[in-house]
């Protein structure tokens, strides 16, 4: 299976998504559009939206952020598989007319997610503790299903039909990922009860473990079953 992974800077890549990719025999092709805001043109079986520091809103500075939402919209459309996480599942959202906004408080630590009783993806829990790092938030639309949800953020997860997932939260965070993300988004950090800091953000290896055991299903399941 061939994958296209969109990047939307240097310091935010596939992380665990690329050990998936390597396991399952499958490439996985990274593509930089924040160098030249050029949309992939080779057909692939997949497309995975990845985050960056920018807002999905920032459109009159970075014009091909308008370009990446049409093309997000064609590939829903053609029934492409199509997944978004956190911007990735911002610019997801917000092709589909649904807007982007700023939170009262920024969501950055290990928080849990309530999954919705009519999901069909991750049946292990009913609640996950999962890394979030985001300042804005989706408005859902009749567009997409909400599937999962935190104390601070109404849409964490949601599906469009049966071809399009969204991730605001991070399930493809390694240590390794979240040492790269804390050393250039430091400055995001504030402090509300909705920030934890640098000792329970690193607390332990095992919730790595545990939330890319459940990624892999997912990613299994989605494009591979």
């Amino acid at each position: 299976m061939r994958l296209a992974v969109i990047l939307h800077c240097d310091f935010e890549g596939p992380a665990y998504i690329a050990d998936w990719a390597a396991d399952n025999g499958n490439e996985l092709e990274e593509i930089h559009i924040y160098k030249n805001g050029v949309m992939p043109d080779d057909e692939y079986d997949g497309y995975i939206f990845m985050g960056g520091k920018m807002s999905s809103n920032d459109h009159n500075e970075l014009f091909w952020l308008l370009d990446e939402k049409q093309f997000i919209s064609n590939l829903i459309r053609a029934n492409k598989k199509v997944l978004g996480i956190c911007l990735g599942a911002q610019l997801v959202a917000s092709a589909v007319g649904c807007k982007v906004v700023a939170m009262p408080e920024k969501e950055i630590g290990w928080f849990d997610v309530i999954l919705a009783e009519d999901r069909d993806i991750i049946p292990e829990f009913d609640i996950i503790e999962t890394l979030h790092w985001h300042g804005e938030e989706i408005i859902p639309n009749d567009r997409i299903h909400v599937i999962g949800k935190s104390a601070k953020c109404d849409v964490q997860i949601f599906k469009v039909n049966d071809n399009c997932y969204g991730f605001q939260c991070h399930l493809e965070q390694t240590m390794d990922s979240l040492i790269d993300l804390y050393a250039h988004c430091f400055d995001d950090l504030d402090e509300n009860p909705s920030t934890q800091d640098h000792d329970n953000l690193f607390d332990s290896e095992d919730i790595f473990d545990a939330n890319n055991e459940l990624l892999s299903n997912f990613l299994n399941k989605f494009f591979e079953g």
